[in-house]
């Protein structure tokens, strides 16, 4: 990433958002904001791919389908977690790049959302968005560099409350910090969650992808084109037990077959192996 620019990471999400939601919701995925959030360079790409969608599944390596269902399945639980009595009142978005979520859903409206992120992610937002009111009752934003270990001191100065139920979003990140930065950040967000926090965490599993040999190149230039080496997968067994020992309850765990399933959606042409899983503070 150089200076002053999203990630290539962020930038993608936000294209296959924008891509997606053009393509007549593919997989459910309705994000308006995504396309306002994209540099000049990107802006006609997503009416353009929307045209011909198959081929842009294929051609992002199965990336297209991945994203839009995985976005709608936290849609899905995160419009669950805040209208639910007793609902939550603190989103925490770890690694929030250019999600938009907080702008685009309504059942966030009692709740203080805290964007998790570098600078330059969080100018480029607040440039873009300055002239659109957030859905959220409030948004912070919270500069901070994982690999430095900044989160807990930077979530304090942001008045999250640690006595009240939080909802964790860290979705898309874990694939691309090594173990002890996922174990410390794990670390700080069992600290600071109070009995009945939720966490939403994706994780990628050691297959990353299961192709056909003859996909398997487009599904490589994908991955390149993100620009970040994938260094964080493991196993679900691994995932699950780094969760209790941080004092979690593990509630689900689930991949793209299983989330096209619930909307009776098409299914992925490539399966990328990141899963989701919702877990509890006990």
């Amino acid at each position: 990433m150089r200076e002053g620019e999203a990630s290539r990471t962020a930038l993608g999400v936000a294209l296959l958002r924008a891509i997606a939601t053009s393509a007549d919701a593919l997989h459910d995925v309705r994000d308006p904001i995504a396309e306002s959030l994209l540099p000049p360079s990107l802006a006609l790409a997503p009416h353009v791919l929307a045209r011909a969608p198959t081929v842009a599944r294929v051609l992002s390596g199965g990336l297209l389908d991945h994203v839009a269902l995985r976005t709608a399945a936290i849609d899905r639980a995160l419009r669950d977690l805040f209208t639910q009595e007793p609902a939550k009142s603190q989103l925490v978005i770890l690694g929030a790049g250019l999600d938009a979520r907080a702008w685009r859903l309504s059942e966030l409206s009692r709740a203080v959302v805290f964007e998790v992120d570098v600078v330059a992610s969080q100018r480029i937002k607040t440039r873009k968005l300055q002239h659109v009111k957030p859905l959220a009752r409030e948004v912070r934003f919270v500069e901070v560099d994982f690999a430095r270990g900044e989160l807990e001191g930077e979530l304090d100065d942001h008045r999250h409350d640690t006595s009240a139920p939080t909802v964790w979003l860290w979705e898309g990140v874990t694939p691309y910090l090594d173990r002890d930065a996922i174990d410390a950040t794990l670390r700080t967000i069992a600290a600071r969650s109070a009995p009945g926090s939720v966490l939403l965490v994706t994780y990628l599993t050691s297959e990353h992808v299961r192709v056909p040999a003859l996909l398997l190149p487009a599904v490589k230039r994908a991955f390149a084109f993100l620009g970040e080496p994938l260094v964080g997968a493991m196993r679900t067994p691994e995932m699950h037990s780094l969760l209790r020992a941080h004092g979690f309850a593990i509630d689900d765990d689930t991949g793209s077959y299983d989330w096209a399933r619930e909307t009776r959606s098409k299914k992925p042409v490539l399966e990328i192996t990141e899963r989701l899983i919702r877990a509890t503070r006990e």
